[in-house]
């Protein structure tokens, strides 16, 4: 390979190595964003049951959700 080959090279292989980096990235984010929207929705679930202590998954609040 000739320099100029060489370099179109390098340039074409540092512009799909940054693309797998940006959708890893991408990914990751999308990831810690969906888990902090269930973390939360789960929270707020437990808090209107009354906290920890009484929430249970057989209580009527997460039964009648999926009726609304």
């Amino acid at each position: 390979m000739n320099e100029f080959e060489e370099n179109v090279y390098q340039e074409i292989k540092s512009e799909l190595v940054q693309s797998t980096i940006e959708r890893g990235v991408d990914t990751y984010f999308t990831n810690r964003n969906e888990l902090t929207h269930y973390y939360n929705v789960g929270k707020m679930i437990v808090d209107a049951q009354g906290g920890e202590e009484r929430a249970k998954y057989s209580d009527g609040l997460i039964k009648k959700f999926p009726k609304d």
